[in-house]
């Protein structure tokens, strides 16, 4: 069965899986007021519903599936909306933490199949889920200093739980990375093939009936070896992020 909350999400049900694909491959699944709702609609139903026992969310491309999971807010329409003074700015912020709640707090598997772009607001509903797939092609970060935001989304939670001060390397500098740095630094838990999800995402209604240790066992199955070229630098992150003062960390950086 099919939910059409919204058609920029397509939402169905496979045995007692609930599936979320975010269909905006065009703004690179960048996460609008009504997606963010739909998003929250299916979460709530699915929760309540007895029969659903997991529930999986990944991107699209222009070309159907896969591709990249989410760049994040839709910062033009932040933008026009501040310029306008659009009461629908702030709808979208409360509305979109509210989602990140929801998705951390989730009682049921949710799991967030993060290849591509996975940015901002596309971070915040995926770090909460219980099993995170990312891929060679991801390329992860919390870019939100870059257009004068602080790393919000839940970032002041899963940063801090960041190995060392990557969290503030991460949050200050809006750093990339890549899928083995993530797997590194607590961001993921499993590094599958680009190749490979479809099979997997297909594996998920079977491996759901046989249980929450099923699911888990079967994506951990697919797991492989990334590069971890700035976990190799942890030292160095740390030797300047733990500064006491941003100003130490900026001049410590510049030394660098």
């Amino acid at each position: 069965t099919i939910m059409n909350l919204c058609p920029e999400l397509i939402l169905e049900t496979q045995g007692p899986m609930g599936l979320i694909t975010l269909n905006r491959p065009k703004a690179l699944n960048a996460l609008s007021l009504g997606m963010v709702r739909g998003l929250t609609q299916a979460l709530l139903a699915w929760r309540d519903d007895a029969a659903i026992t997991a529930v999986a969310i990944r991107g699209s491309n222009k070309n159907g599936p896969f591709g990249h999971f989410c760049a994040g807010g839709d910062i033009r329409f932040f933008h026009e909306a501040a310029l306008g003074g659009d009461p629908k700015l702030e709808d979208f912020f409360t509305e979109e933490y509210a989602l990140n709640q929801l998705i951390f707090s989730y009682p049921k598997p949710y799991i967030a199949f993060m290849d591509g772009v996975v940015m901002g607001g596309g971070m915040g509903i995926s770090q909460g889920a219980s099993t995170r797939v990312v891929t060679p092609s991801t390329k992860m970060a919390m870019p939100e200093t870059n257009i004068g935001l602080f790393p919000d989304v839940g970032g002041g939670h899963f940063l801090a739980r960041c190995p060392g001060h990557v969290g503030e390397w991460l949050g200050l500098g809006g750093q990339v990375i890549g899928a083995g740095d993530a797997v590194a630094f607590g961001l993921a838990d499993v590094v599958a093939s680009d190749e490979a999800l479809p099979q997997l995402w297909a594996a998920l209604p079977q491996w759901a009936e046989a249980g929450a240790d099923a699911l888990v066992a079967g994506l951990r199955a697919a797991s492989q070896d990334a590069p971890t070229p700035h976990a190799d630098q942890l030292e160095t992150i740390n030797a300047i992020y733990s500064a006491p003062s941003l100003a130490e960390s900026y001049t410590r950086l510049k030394a660098h």
